[in-house]
């Protein structure tokens, strides 16, 4: 349901060895189909790299990104309030992802995997073939979600 108040699509900051923030930001670079209404929200972000790409995609594309970093939520409250989707993309496993914070406030989340380990939980992968590895992808899976649940035009 499109509405006067932007949709939040929080995604996860993390960028090393268990999160692919940059991934998730180059993603954004191909939103242009969905992003109208949609507001971004880059949570748990500790790295001044993913904080330069951040500046470097509002500054090329126009996309502003919220940003919140750890230690941020006393000032700015949760940092999934409000949110209706949260995405990020991961390395052998999303526990460091808020998936349970997610699952509490009823957030659907879109958890893309490099390299699974088979012996870790993971969410439902994204209907889009190597969303993982492939930025295009991964925005496009966004896309699809929020069509789905007629957040975003269509």
């Amino acid at each position: 349901m499109l509405t006067g108040r932007p949709f939040i699509l929080a995604l996860d900051g993390t960028e090393g060895m268990e999160g692919r923030a940059l991934f998730a930001l180059s993603a954004l670079t191909f939103a242009r189909g969905w992003s109208d209404g949609v507001a971004i929200r880059l949570i748990d972000v500790a790295s001044e790299d993913v904080l330069l790409a951040a500046e470097a995609l509002a500054w090329d594309e126009g996309i502003a990104v919220e940003i919140r970093r750890p230690g941020d939520e006393d000032r700015l409250g949760p940092p999934l309030e409000g949110a209706g989707l949260y995405a990020g993309v991961a390395f052998r496993h999303a526990r460091h992802m808020r998936l349970e914070e997610a699952r509490r406030r009823a957030i659907p989340v879109l958890a893309a995997i490099q390299y699974p380990d088979p012996a870790a939980a993971h969410p439902p992968p994204p209907d889009e073939p190597d969303a993982a590895f492939d930025p295009r992808r991964f925005a496009a899976a966004i896309g699809r979600t929020l069509r789905d649940r007629g957040l975003a035009a269509r």
